[in-house]
């Protein structure tokens, strides 16, 4: 995605190029793994009472991160004169239902 936005934007700052990368990295696979192990065995109701606390600190990790993203999301559209809406479709960007 970082490529496809330098084509339609090849005189981006260094400031934008980094918010792009950072926008890009979103949550590390590894957490992301085990956050969808412990919510299947929650949904399963095998989860061990230890693996419930880990499974609330990696939910508050996913949304440190993601909070982040909007910020760096935010951050980018103002340097862009762009609606968040407006950035996230240019850059293939869909908001999340995580409901």
């Amino acid at each position: 995605m970082l490529l496809r936005a330098r084509r339609k934007a090849p005189s981006l700052s260094h400031e934008e190029a980094m918010l792009l990368q950072k926008i890009n990295a979103g949550v590390p696979n590894d957490v992301q793994q085990r956050f969808n192990q412990l919510r299947n065995k929650l949904e399963s109701e095998t989860i061990q009472p230890q693996e419930h606390q880990e499974l609330l600190t990696l939910v508050e990790e996913i949304e440190n991160i993601e909070a982040q993203r909007i910020q760096y999301l935010t951050r980018l559209a103002t340097l862009q004169s762009k609606t968040v809406r407006d950035l996230m479709k240019s850059l293939g960007l869909q908001p999340k239902n995580n409901a």
